[in-house]
């Protein structure tokens, strides 16, 4: 009786160890689908305080980085609105030449309307943009992504490292710094992407938590 009750008892045992591990296991799954670990920059305000560095958003920050030709690649624009949204477009070698005119041509296409939007906010000399990351072959479908940027001035940008928080119960956040020195410098344009249009804009989960600073 002794030993059978030991066998019941270690088999009770396993199936509650068992159950546990398949319970966090589809937290761990399930969640990632709506998981906003980390995703807080909406809930903060735009500017630590007044002391904070202060953006332009009168133009948008195109990528320059000394060490290549600035006439040859296809460089990563940002836009900063007032409200604490950011959207990312891509320019080419074309916009050196005249950027009002290419922004002016490039506000018609869908992708510089609709463009990829995040939330960011400034601490002292720190830009932080959060944004979300998807892949659907992925075993997290949706994780946070994180960048940081130092603000040398109000007109150059420098990257300084990559966070991500994988959308897991159990996953812990994995920083890369950045690998290269990548600077965006600011070009005042008559055009600007319409941040109005970022997809999260009327979710419930950011309507309800968006902070005061944001919502001019």
């Amino acid at each position: 009786m002794v030993t059978l009750f030991k066998i019941r008892k270690s088999t009770h045992s396993l199936f509650l160890l068992g159950a546990l591990v398949l319970m966090l296991m589809l937290i761990s799954c399930g969640a990632s689908s709506v998981n906003l670990e980390g995703y807080t920059a909406f809930e903060k305000p735009v500017y630590n305080d007044e002391n904070s560095h202060q953006l332009n958003t009168n133009g948008v920050y195109i990528e320059f980085t000394p060490l290549h030709s600035k006439f040859k690649e296809t460089r990563t624009g940002f836009y900063f609105d007032k409200n604490g949204r950011k959207c990312t477009f891509q320019v080419d070698s074309l916009f050196w030449s005249a950027p009002n005119t290419y922004l002016e041509k490039t506000a018609k296409n869908d992708y510089f309307k609709n463009g990829y939007f995040d939330n960011y906010y400034v601490h002292n000399d720190t830009l932080t943009v959060q944004s979300f990351g998807t892949n659907k072959n992925a075993y997290h479908k949706k994780w946070t992504v994180e960048e940081n940027y130092q603000i040398l001035n109000k007109d150059t940008l420098s990257a300084l490292n990559y966070i991500s928080y994988g959308g897991g119960a159990l996953d812990k956040p994995k920083e890369e710094k950045a690998k290269k020195t990548r600077l965006f410098k600011f070009y005042k344009t008559d055009n600007v992407p319409n941040c109005n249009n970022a997809w999260f804009i009327n979710e419930t989960w950011y309507t309800e938590k968006l902070h005061k600073t944001r919502k001019h």
